[in-house]
């Protein structure tokens, strides 16, 4: 054939065919893409918003404008939850690339940028990562084509990982994966040369700096490598090298981490997952038979070693996810963050067998330009809000229907952080300001501090936060599984809110407006829109204040359970300190001294100590500083900032952890200063960053393939090698029985530590009327959960598996304990309402009523306050009724007075009217038969001009026609 006539697709690795087919696929890629985030919106300065990622922009902000101008990546922000330490508990490596791209561009642009940047880096990641594992043209092409499958499934928006879960705020998990896919491309093919120590170690480091779900999955994936007879030990070597210089990277951050990780709050749970179209949703059917079908071809191809080696490390790495995914709530981690790696890896599995299918064909490019466009088709046809999200996001707020208000609001609080925090209502509508999360970035908009954000594990302080959302919000979020929430209880609050100086709260209900306003200690100040603005009355406006009382102190094994306690049902008026030994006591200064027993005595009647009455000091408060003057010495001063261990003193001996969250000190000078400042976790980890760039240094300058830690771990472990050469296979053997037998243990009898499960496993029997095994669940969740947002919900549903079963006892105590342990709970009505009902069961109306009655009195807005009423109404009747049939019975005996008078009173006090016409022709028959005509007829003539529209005046004229 003439060269004029030869085909466009060759078979050849390389060609002008080749070249412009794979361009114009790699073009398709990116047009899919960059169609549905739109370009020109991309690089608008509009401030981005939506979901998380308004807050993640407002850190960024934080970032640029106070953090890196003082050459600090990690540092103390007071815009939220009391102060936090902001990239502490988050992940810096996107912020710092921000930060870069600031150099041709604004801010808003860059953020965006960086947002999006993990989707288009993808596909090439996928790539990438085939090309490493060995696989020939076309499987890595369509590995990056069929990633649009992944990218685009829109079955959630909160594993991470897909377009719109980058688009909910999770950007910093989307560049993470694209890392990790490098990350094992390059260690697959790396490790049994031991080459690229280093490089393999940045691309980790790099990883874990962008998130942490992603680092965990490729420290356990490369689990498969040591599965192995053969040079196990020079294997273990090249990935202990890799891991120790990956962590000396990320030592700046990664050490204060750990260290301080007991001064953040837990942030896990498990994800119920109602379909199992939510884990593999329809956009991924087609890679999921592929998948299938690569896997069984993969393994059954015995010829081709290193094409089953490659479908065992794919299958391998499925499997770690869903491993990961069902142990990740006993790790203290959320469960579906790593779903999103067995999809994607179901992805790569299927290109591996298209490429093989597609491989026999001569026109080979012809065939993956069409699977590109059925690729971009499919994942066209299987979105349906990437775009609406994304020109939400990076439109900006001024187009969104509430931002004028919203923007008025910000106006309204315009100050600074010495001047009292903002709390508001969490209610969905805050969405059409731009994102539920609006108010969350009042130190951006306003430069005032309020109380939550996204970083909810940041700190001491997130639980009391979210404690007093319940109390100020008809509807909750309820993020933390740890704690119990409140039902709405605007008096209640003002205590919690005047222990974190909360100066002025924004209703965003009708309901909440008005509660506050008929509330003393709310007075209105403006209203913008849906938000009402008012002002918390009869408040100190202080950050440090000194207290009533002289602090009590109570030795604690967990501080952070008995601090929240304390914030739920203890006297705020004694400040309490928390430590974690006796030594630590320094008795003088305190009221009392607790042990660990003594919780019940420290919440109902700590000692009180009355402190003499000094001026309040002078205070000052930037953002890494606190400066107090005029302050008297040894008189305690509480600190409304949360604690921390790189807070320092100066004026005072040393920083006391007070309940919930916050600092106390005992001043020796009158000027006393705070600050945030490093201590030694922080001076290590920047050592081993120090550390880990030099050595790497060296080793590029010295051109050593093998590292010199490798060397000594193969010289010390060379005897026991020699010693475990003959039997490695039964030592293979063994340690895999030992870890496959650990895992099914973990996730067949560890039972999940989720409060939620517990309740949702119980509902499923008790729906099914198996309420012996739902009471069963139920009661073991009250014992193992005692403060867990379900706790209510919980007790109540056990109470009921005892209701519905005739035992009315029972299920009242449960009930009663529900109302005595929780006071708070949103589910009291229900408990006072079923008490009642089963004293009515039980024939005990006296005992009903005064139940009915706490519902009506206590929880008059509550829709059961009615259902109380009416069972009110029908006592009522039914002791009327009673007392007609009295009545009846005493006619019947001829005990006509007796009669006469029940019958007087039922007329004249009955609630009626059709009873008291009864009553009144009864007591007029009475008469009659009693003899007394006269009586009896007057009582019938009484009858027809009192009730003339009762069928009872017309029976008592045929009677007196009747009658001579």
């Amino acid at each position: 054939m003439s060269a004029a006539h030869k085909p466009m697709f060759r078979r050849s690795e390389s060609g002008p065919g080749r070249k412009v087919a794979r361009l114009i696929w790699w073009l398709l890629i990116y047009a899919t893409i960059l169609f549905h985030v739109h370009p020109q919106l991309l690089l608008s300065d509009a401030w981005p918003t939506g979901g998380d990622t308004a807050v993640h922009f407002q850190a960024a902000m934080y970032f640029q404008e106070h953090l890196l101008p003082h050459w600090q990546i990690v540092g103390w922000n007071p815009g939220n939850y009391a102060g936090f330490p902001q990239f502490q508990m988050y992940f810096p490596l996107p912020f710092l690339l921000m930060h870069l791209l600031t150099v041709g561009m604004s801010l808003a642009v860059a953020f965006k940028i960086v947002t999006v940047l993990g989707a288009l880096l993808l596909p090439p990641a996928a790539y990438f990562f085939m090309r490493r594992l060995g696989y020939r043209y076309p499987a890595p092409d369509l590995a990056a084509i069929f990633s649009l499958g992944f990218l685009f499934m829109e079955a959630n928006s909160a594993w991470g990982g897909n377009l719109l879960s980058s688009l909910a705020g999770e950007f910093s998990y989307s560049l993470a994966l694209a890392l990790a896919l490098l990350y094992l491309g390059r260690i697959y093919a790396d490790i049994d040369e031991g080459r690229h120590i280093v490089l393999n170690a940045v691309l980790l480091a790099a990883t874990g700096l962008c998130h942490g779900y992603p680092l965990l999955f490729c420290i356990a994936a490369t689990a498969f490598f040591l599965i192995t007879t053969e040079n196990w030990l020079e294997r273990f070597a090249y990935v202990l090298s890799v891991n120790l210089l990956a962590f000396c990277f990320m030592g700046f951050w990664i050490v204060p981490l750990l260290v301080f990780s007991k001064y953040t709050t837990v942030f896990n749970f498990v994800w119920i997952i109602h379909d199992l179209r939510e884990a593999v949703p329809v956009i991924l059917w087609p890679f999921c038979i592929l998948a299938v079908v690569s896997a069984i071809s993969g393994l059954a191809t015995i010829t081709d070693r290193e094409q089953q080696r490659r479908t065992w490390f794919l299958l391998f790495l499925i499997l770690t996810a869903v491993i990961l995914y069902l142990v990740a709530f006993k790790i203290g981690v959320v469960d579906v963050r790593f779903l999103p790696f067995a999809q994607i890896f179901v992805v790569l599995l299927a290109a591996a067998v298209t490429g093989r299918i597609v491989g026999v064909f001569k026109i080979q490019g012809l065939i993956v330009l069409l699977l590109a466009s059925g690729a971009a088709l499919w994942s066209f046809q299987h979105q349906s809000n990437i775009q609406k999200w994304s020109a939400w996001n990076y439109s900006g707020w001024e187009n969104k229907p509430l931002y004028s208000e919203f923007h008025g609001v910000a106006e309204h609080l315009r100050g600074n952080f010495n001047q009292p925090r903002v709390a508001y209502e969490h209610n969905a509508i805050m969405a059409k300001a731009g994102t539920v999360r609006a108010f969350e970035c009042l130190p951006m908009f306003s430069g005032r501090a309020t109380l939550e954000s996204a970083y909810i594990q940041a700190c001491l302080s997130s639980p009391a936060v979210f404690y007093l959302q319940s109390e100020i919000s008809t509807e909750i979020s309820a993020p933390l599984t740890q704690i119990n929430y409140s039902r709405f209880d605007l008096e209640k609050a003002l205590s919690h809110f005047r222990l974190f100086n909360v100066g002025q709260y924004i209703t965003s209900s009708p309901k909440a407006a008005r509660q506050a306003m008929a509330t003393k200690g709310y007075r209105f100040e403006a209203r913008y829109g849906p938000w009402t603005v008012f002002r918390i009355t009869d408040h100190p406006d202080r950050y440090v204040e000194r207290p009533q009382y002289r602090p009590v102190i109570k030795v604690s094994d967990d501080p952070k359970s008995d601090s929240f306690q304390w914030f739920r049902q203890g006297d705020l008026d004694v400040p309490l300190v928390l430590v974690g030994s006796e030594s630590d006591v320094e008795t003088p200064q305190f009221a009392a001294v607790y042990g660990e027993q003594d919780l019940e005595t420290v919440l109902k009647n700590p000692e009180h100590q009355k402190l003499p009455g000094q001026k309040e000091p002078v205070e000052k408060l930037t953002d890494e500083e606190i400066l107090i003057e005029n302050a008297a010495p040894g008189i305690p001063l509480l600190i409304k900032v949360s604690y921390h261990p790189n807070w320092h003193v100066d004026g005072a001996s040393r920083i006391w952890r007070t309940a919930p969250s916050f600092m106390l000190v005992f001043p020796e000078t009158s000027r006393v200063r705070l600050y945030y400042a490093w201590t030694w976790p922080d001076y290590l980890g920047l050592f081993l960053t120090i550390f880990g760039v030099l050595y790497s240094i060296w080793l590029f300058w010295t051109w050593k393939e093998v590292t010199p830690v490798m060397a000594w771990f193969l010289r010390r472990m060379a005897p026991l090698a020699q010693w475990a050469r003959p039997k490695r296979r039964l030592i293979l053997g063994l340690a895999l029985t030992a870890v496959v037998g650990g895992l099914i243990y973990l996730i067949l009898f560890v039972s999940y530590q989720d409060p939620s499960v517990y309740f949702n496993r119980g509902r499923n029997f008790f729906d099914r009327g198996d309420y012996e095994k739902a009471r069963t669940i139920w009661t073991e969740a009250v014992e193992r959960f005692p403060y867990s947002p379900v706790i209510g919900q919980t007790m109540h549903h056990l109470a009921l598996t005892y209701y519905n079963q005739g035992e009315y006892e029972p299920a009242r105590n449960i009930w009663t304990s529900l109302i005595e342990k929780y006071p708070e709970s949103r589910v009291l009505p229900h408990a006072w309402y079923h008490i009642g009902l089963s004293y009515l069961k039980q024939n005990m109306p006296d005992q009903a009523v005064n139940a009915f009655y706490q519902v009506i009195s206590h929880f008059h807005d509550s829709p059961l306050a009615d259902e109380a009423a009416r069972r009110l109404i029908e006592i009522e009747d039914h002791a009327w009724d009673e007392k007609f049939e009295q009545a009846t019975a005493l006619l019947n005996q001829k005990e006509y007075e007796k009669a006469a008078a029940l019958l007087i009173s039922l007329r004249d006090q009955a609630p009626r009217r059709m009873l008291e016409a009864k009553a009144a022709f009864q007591l007029a028959l009475t008469r009659l038969q009693a003899g007394e005509r006269m009586r009896g007829r007057a009582a019938l003539y009484d009858l027809t001009q009192d009730y003339p529209d009762t069928p009872y005046a017309e029976q008592a004229g045929e009677l007196l026609k009747e009658e001579p």
